[in-house]
């Protein structure tokens, strides 16, 4: 142990490790390297911090870059029963530690999971209490009007840009395209039931009129056809069908012809079929054109409605009734087509003005016919009923309008609503995509990425209820077995006496130039950058990268064939090597302005990979030749690459040099 200023950061861009810099940093190392098995070795400074320890006072050692210096042990008694400040022995706390979780270190968990499904811990009561505080349900708020305001043009009545509109539309036609059918069937039964209207109505008339003292009032209520009408109904059993047809025509409101009445009785099914057949059809992607279809056949139906009050109906009494029945019918169609308001007002204003133009004349020839002074009942029974309608069908046609636009715009907003929200969601989606690419980016830069989909597997199966109580299974599942790796040490030469004479900032900048020149190298030669531990570097060829020849840790009698793929890492981590020598010689040491030099050392052979620890995880190598590795690099050369016999068998052409056994 030892304490003082240190720089932190992180150096290079490959492998991201969080580190520490500084002269404080290799005294806490020499102390490591300089101490006793189970004790305790720190500096002076840590004594005079923590005095009441029981120190034992060593003699004055040198030390690598500082020179004499007077260092203390801690000797720590052998006691399993020995207990910590909490109140917890060290037996308890490592038997919970080797049956803690090996949990997902890369994804985020709340402070109250201890690794329990919570849920199973929870009452039903527990669950259903939504009672008591703040609902974490909230209804969702409607869209104002200043936002439907932004979104829309002509008092609301369309959406700025024609591709909403169009997916409105479209929207509307898809909900109503089964209740539109059911217009169409109330169309059929309102003109069914106008002809039974007109049969029940001569039954009524012909048992009141047939009797000749009833013949007066008959008259002034129901008019000269009276008489017929009583005449019709007797005889009505002996009349031709088409007679039948001609008298319930007459006394109907609608008054249709028997031309118009088929050409109304064919265009029906087509329009439901062409409404069915536009909904079916794939190719017409676009569904609002129902809709527009089921307006086009309201507007021809008024209109050979209408043509034939202007030709074959003389009398402006009945026509004026059946100015009544026209709007009901094309309301019933246009209600039930989920159209907009617009056609709506269409509807309405075509039919104030047929009704003007129509009734408007006969009301002006009834007023005349009154000033002459041949006043009669039914004169003023006509005049009265065209003032009465003309303010009905203007306050039916206002009601009308104001209702369709209400609730035009309750449905646009829904609609806006809707759009906003999956707008927001997929905003939503879109960053999270994008954080997630960018998480996996820098955890593939900590860790390889086969680690990474491990682990994110391993989440994934979490979150799905199949959780992994030992934490000896996932570690066995991360670890590999690796054949046939090449393996890389180097250190830079003097880098203790040299981060005793610059501040630690200039030395993690200096350690990042040095480590970038390193990291681009690593594609060029299949090289993966295993970590940095201060000034060292550590790099593999077949593990990661390279030829890779692997094996479950669990297989311990079986022992794959990896000459060619180490001959192959072999090559490339040499030649890594190399470059690493040549770039090391380019970067500067700040201050001192000399070159840096390494310390390289390879070796080859097989080991395990995974990751360590509980916190602040790193993949690591693990086994003897990782050792071996190790010693390259510490009993090398400066400015060389002291490589072992293996590698030497394996890259032959090189220029080795033989050097004496260590």
């Amino acid at each position: 142990i030892h304490t003082g200023p240190c720089m932190s950061g992180i150096v290079g861009t490959k492998s991201l490790r969080f580190c520490l810099f500084g002269d404080t940093m290799n005294t806490a190392a020499r102390m490591e390297q300089k101490g006793t098995a189970a004790c305790v070795h720190t500096t002076q400074d840590v004594v005079d911090l923590v005095p009441g320890e029981r120190w034992e006072k060593l003699a004055k050692m040198e030390v690598k870059g500082k020179g004499s210096m007077q260092t203390y042990l801690l000797r720590l008694p052998a006691m399993a029963n020995e207990e910590f400040e909490g109140g917890d022995n060290i037996a308890s706390v490592v038997a919970s530690v080797s049956k803690r979780e090996y949990e997902n270190p890369f994804f985020l968990q709340s402070k109250d999971d201890d690794g329990s499904d919570r849920l199973e811990e929870v009452s039903s009561a527990e669950r259903l209490d939504v009672g008591s505080g703040p609902s974490l349900y909230q209804d969702i708020q409607p869209v104002s009007d200043a936002v439907y305001a932004e979104h829309t043009k002509w008092f609301g009545l369309c959406f700025k840009k024609l591709y909403v509109e169009r997916a409105f539309l479209d929207g509307q036609a898809r909900q109503g395209k089964i209740i539109v059918f059911v217009g169409y069937g109330l169309f059929a039964f309102v003109l069914a039931f106008d002809y039974l209207y007109a049969y029940l109505y001569g039954v009524v008339i012909g048992s009141i009129c047939g009797d000749p003292a009833q013949l007066e009032i008959c008259y002034v209520t129901v008019g000269p056809s009276s008489e017929t009408i009583a005449e019709a109904i007797a005889a009505w059993s002996d009349l031709p069908a088409l007679e039948k047809y001609q008298y319930l025509s007459g006394v109907s409101l609608l008054s249709l012809t028997p031309g118009v009445a088929a050409i109304i009785a064919g265009i029906l099914p087509i329009g439901c079929f062409l409404h069915w057949f536009t909904h079916q059809y794939k190719y017409v992607k676009r569904k609002y054109w129902a809709t527009l279809l089921v307006i086009v056949v309201n507007f021809v139906l008024a209109t050979l409605m209408i043509l034939n009050l202007f030709l074959f109906v003389a009398n402006p009494l009945k026509a004026q009734k059946a100015f009544s029945v026209l709007m009901v019918l094309g309301i019933i169609l246009l209600f039930f087509s989920g159209t907009s308001c617009v056609p709506y007002v269409c509807w309405w204003i075509l039919l104030s003005i047929l009704y003007y133009a129509l009734m408007v004349p006969a009301f002006l020839k009834y007023q005349s016919l009154l000033q002459n002074g041949s006043a009669s009942i039914v004169l003023i029974i006509a005049s009265n009923d065209f003032i009465q309608f003309s303010l009905t069908i203007f306050w039916m046609g206002i009601f009308l309008v104001v209702g369709s636009y209400l609730n035009d715009k309750t449905s646009r907003k829904r609609f806006l609503l809707r759009v906003l929200m999956v707008k927001q969601q997929n905003q939503i989606i879109r960053e999270k995509s994008r954080n997630e690419r960018m998480q996996r980016h820098f955890l593939e830069n900590i860790l390889p990425a086969n680690v990474v989909e491990k682990l994110q597997r391993r989440q994934l199966r979490k979150q799905r209820g199949l959780r992994m109580t030992l934490k000896k299974s996932f570690k066995s599942s991360i670890s590999q077995r690796h054949f046939g790796v090449g393996m890389l040490y180097a250190d830079l030469v003097g880098f203790t006496s040299f981060c005793k004479q610059v501040d630690p900032f200039s030395v993690m900048v200096f350690l990042n130039d040095l480590f970038e020149v390193f990291d681009g190298l690593c594609d060029d030669f299949n090289v993966y950058k295993v970590e940095t531990v201060g000034d060292c570097y550590v790099a593999t060829v077949g593990v990661v990268t390279g030829e890779q020849t692997v094996q479950d840790v669990s297989i311990t009698d079986s022992m794959p064939k990896t000459s060619t793929a180490s001959r192959t890492n072999a090559k490339d981590l040499v030649s890594f090597a190399k470059a690493m020598v040549r770039g090391s010689r380019q970067v500067k040491k700040p201050v001192l302005d000399t070159p840096a030099l390494l310390r390289v050392g390879l070796h080859t052979g097989s080991c395990i990979s995974g990751i360590i620890g509980t916190r602040n995880f790193k993949f690591s190598l693990l086994g003897d030749d990782v050792t071996i590795a190790a010693a390259m690099e510490k009993t090398g050369v400066p400015d060389c690459i002291h490589a072992s016999e293996d590698i030497v068998k394996l890259v032959p052409e090189e220029r080795w040099e033989k050097c004496k056994v260590h």
